[in-house]
Parts: structure tokens; sequence; C-alpha cells
């Protein structure tokens, strides 16, 4: 059983608003994530928009093939932090933490996801 939370953001992780507001997919960090997802890895995705909006993207995500378990909406844009209980992991590294541009993604993410966790 895999035990793996994936935080991320929905915003230019997985979808780009272009300068009309429509919403681009980000295929190939999208398939990433659905691989994640269909590994028995809960996916949290997080937005700064208002709960008002939580039905559109919902939309959005669902119109893009999306997989996810959650939303986390009203998140601030800004530093986040995670705070990890270790337990009974025998003292292995079981957080991390990456700062990404969308220049990045797909290989930070393939990197840290696949072959980390899944592989």
């Amino acid at each position: 059983m895999n035990n793996t939370t994936l935080f991320l953001s929905i915003k230019n992780i997985l979808i780009k608003y272009n300068s009309n507001f429509e919403s681009i997919p980000i295929q190939e960090n999208i398939n990433i994530v659905n691989k994640a997802f269909n590994n028995n890895i809960i996916v949290i995705l997080t937005s700064s928009r208002n709960l008002k909006f939580k039905n559109i993207i919902k939309t959005e995500l669902e119109i893009f093939n999306i997989k996810y378990t959650h939303i986390i909406m009203e998140i601030p844009e800004g530093p986040r932090l995670l705070i990890n209980y270790n337990g009974q992991l025998n003292n292995l590294n079981n957080s991390y933490a990456i700062t990404l541009d969308s220049s990045n993604i797909i290989h930070e993410l393939d990197k840290i996801l696949l072959d980390k966790i899944i592989n």
C-alpha cells in the first residue's frame, strides 16, 4: 500500500491561463500526476482562487482528465511550510519539497516522484 501524498498547485503546474483567461493544459505534467494517482498516491491540488470558483476548477480538471483526490482552495500564493512527522519510517526522509518554475516542472517532478516513489 502506498501512503504517499502529493501536494501541487494547479496554476502553471497543470493548467496555464493565457491573457484571455483561457485555460491551457500542461499535458506532460498531467500525465505524471495521473500516473501517480493511478499508483495509489493521494493527489491534493491547491488553488489560491476563492471557493466560489471551485466548480469551475473541477470542470476544468474533468475536461483535461486530471485525476486528483482533494482540492484545497483559497491558499494564498507565497511561502508554504510542510511539517511532517517521521514516525515509524525508521528515520527515512519522508518529505520532499521543491520550488519550480514552469520550464523545469516535468523533469523535477518526474525525477522526484517517479524515480523515488512510484518505481
